[in-house]
C-alpha cells in the first residue's frame, strides 16, 4: 500500500487557511501578481510591445494638388546601438507621387529617431488611396511598414 492509496496528507503541511481568506483579498493578491509579472516582462524585454517603425501624415486625407509631410519614427528594438541605418520611403504608385529625399541615413541609432519626408503629387492625382513602403534595416534585421495616404475628391 502506498501513501497515494491512503490519501494521507504530508505531515505538517495544511492549506486549510486558504479557504478562510475573503474573496476581495484573493482578487487583490491576483491583481498584484499580474502587475508584478507585467513589470518583470517589460523590464526584461523593454521593446517587446514597441513597433520599430511608426508613422503619421501631417494631413490625411489631402486634396489632389497638396503636398504632405510624412513623419517616421524609427525605434531601435534590437537592444544594441545601430550605425548607419538607412530609412527608405517608396511610393507604390511612382507615377502619382514622388518623395523628396526618399533615402535618409541615421548615423547612430540608440533609442529612436524621428525623420520627415516631403511627399509631392505628380500632375493630376486621382482620388483614392495610395500606399507608401517604409523600410529599414537595423543591425542586420529588416523592418517594413505600409503607410496609406488618401486623396479626397474635390
Amino acid at each position: 500500500m502506498s501513501i497515494y492509496e491512503k490519501g494521507s496528507p504530508v505531515s505538517g503541511i495544511s492549506f486549510a487557511w486558504v479557504a478562510k481568506i475573503p474573496r476581495p483579498v484573493i482578487w487583490g493578491l491576483i491583481l498584484i501578481l499580474l502587475i508584478l509579472l507585467l513589470y518583470g516582462f517589460m523590464t526584461a524585454f523593454p521593446y517587446a510591445l514597441t513597433k520599430t517603425i511608426s508613422f503619421s501624415f501631417d494631413k490625411n486625407p489631402i486634396r489632389a494638388d497638396e503636398q504632405v509631410l510624412l513623419s517616421v519614427v524609427v525605434t531601435n528594438t534590437t537592444g544594441l546601438t545601430a550605425n548607419n541605418v538607412d530609412v527608405r520611403i517608396v511610393p507604390v504608385d511612382s507615377r502619382s507621387f514622388s518623395v523628396d529625399k526618399p533615402l535618409q541615413r541615421i548615423e547612430v541609432l540608440d533609442r529612436s529617431r524621428k525623420l520627415t519626408f516631403l511627399i509631392n503629387p505628380i500632375g493630376a492625382v486621382k482620388p483614392g488611396e495610395y500606399e507608401f513602403g517604409i523600410s529599414t534595416t537595423i543591425n542586420g534585421k529588416p523592418f517594413s511598414e505600409k503607410a496609406v495616404l488618401t486623396v479626397a475628391e474635390k
